[in-house]
């Protein structure tokens, strides 16, 4: 069985070369543990995580049960407690100062110790402070402490070791020969300056929104990065859209932390249709600053449309010749579009074969409010009539919506002749009643728009 004179500990116990079992050790209480063993002689020790131990050689035999206590001791001197402080000393709600509390302990009446303060931001040590002391047993009197104050604001670690005064303290770089009997240990805080001096305002900077364009069902990321020379936490970081205002979140710690920036994003969705502006503006809790305006983003209606003109209106060309048509597309809608394009012959006076209309394009796709030109070319056959006339239709059909598509007509006239013709009244009516006059004026207009 053991018994442990300092507080709960995780322990191990060794049987041998090998560890035979770990605990957590009571304070004060005995920890009875029964090992069953062939006769003969065994090392049994009994490790605590603080360094303390005991260990001795027993001889076992066999059919009888012999007793070991193991009584866990410590290197003389060691700490009573240890406890860290922050102190706040320029009262600018930061603070500055890491005042490190312990008390000393020894089975001597006096002794004379060292104690060392080491202070590390990651695996780089940035501060050490050395004192010597004499602590007196039992005394309850060798309550000390360690003031340290960084040069810049960061987090901050730290370790606390004493051992008896002799060897080398290793000077102002620490880490000599002497030995340490007891050490605590404490997790990285945050610290500034101390004095404080003029606050340094924060920065935002790389503020953008994605997507740049959709609708009012598009889920947009607005994101800033926040920066801050002091180190300091933004109170608040907030997207200034239009005339509203909305609080972001922090997306990422960032490797350098506050210093060096940290991401903060918010996402939003059913914005209005149209033209928006955005900024970022935040506050450390002393200053608040803000970027300038941004356009974005532009929200389409959301629906599908198109729009499709084409010129000439009439084209006259001789028989066994082509007549080229230009066919403009536009997507009127709010979002990109693929757009079918085909072609349909409406009317014709002609006895002959031979007439076709082809497309330089069957399909475009085109985003809010683009527009493309294809080419369509009619080809009018050799032994065409004078006045043999072809009214066509080129469509433009939307794939987003299959209830969306837009038309244009045109024709063409043979003549050998080569000049200008209006169509007869036929023709005309045809044109009218598929809704081919004046396309192409309103179409040039909303162009222009």
């Amino acid at each position: 069985w053991s018994i442990n004179d300092f507080d709960e500990l995780h322990g191990w116990l060794q049987l041998g070369d090998e560890i035979y079992g770990e605990y957590e050790v009571p304070h004060g209480d005995h920890l009875l543990e029964e090992l069953e063993l062939e006769e003969g002689w065994y090392w049994l020790e009994l490790e605590l995580e603080n360094g303390a131990w005991d260990g001795r050689e027993v001889y076992v035999e066999a059919g009888e049960t012999t007793g070991v206590e193991l009584r866990p001791e410590r290197g003389d001197p060691w700490f009573r407690f240890v406890e860290l402080e922050l102190l706040d000393t320029d009262e600018d709600d930061h603070a500055d100062t890491a005042r490190v509390w312990f008390n000393g302990d020894t089975e001597h009446e006096v002794l004379d110790v060292w104690v060392m303060l080491r202070v590390w931001q990651g695996d780089h040590k940035v501060g050490h402070m050395f004192e010597e002391f004499t602590l007196h047993g039992e005394s309850g009197e060798d309550t000390h402490y360690f003031d340290w104050s960084p040069e810049e604001a960061g987090d901050y670690a730290f370790d606390l070791s004493i051992g008896p005064e002799e060897g080398d303290d290793g000077g102002d770089g620490g880490d000599g020969d002497r030995e340490a009997t007891d050490w605590w240990e404490h997790e990285a805080v945050a610290l500034h300056p101390r004095g404080g001096g003029e606050n340094h305002a924060p920065e935002l900077r790389d503020g953008m929104v994605e997507p740049e364009s959709g609708t009012p069902e598009t889920e947009f990321t607005f994101s800033v990065i926040y920066s801050d020379a002091d180190g300091d936490a933004p109170e608040w970081v907030k997207l200034r859209l239009d005339e509203d205002r909305h609080v972001m979140s922090r997306s990422s710690d960032g490797d350098g932390g506050f210093g060096e920036g940290v991401l903060y994003s918010v996402r939003l969705d059913g914005l209005a249709a149209g033209d928006h502006e955005y900024s970022f503006i935040a506050s450390d809790g002393k200053q608040a600053v803000d970027t300038d305006w941004h356009e974005g983003p532009v929200v389409h209606s959301g629906a599908y449309g198109v729009a499709i003109s084409m010129e000439p209106l009439v084209r006259a060309v001789s028989p066994g010749s082509n007549a080229n048509f230009s066919v403009t597309v536009l997507n009127t809608g709010g979002q990109e579009d693929i757009f079918d394009l085909t072609t349909q012959i409406i009317y014709t006076n002609s006895s002959v074969d031979g007439w076709s209309v082809t497309l330089s394009e069957q399909m475009v796709t085109l985003g809010a409010g683009d527009f493309t030109t294809v080419i369509a070319t009619v080809t009018v056959p050799a032994d065409a009539a004078e006045k043999d006339t072809l009214v066509f239709a080129v469509s433009a059909a939307s794939r987003g919506d299959s209830t969306v598509a837009g038309q244009a007509v045109a024709s063409v006239i043979a003549t050998e002749d080569g000049g200008s013709f209006l169509p007869g009244p036929s023709v005309a009516a045809t044109i009218a009643a598929v809704g081919g006059t004046g396309v192409v004026a309103s179409f040039r207009r909303r162009l222009r728009d």
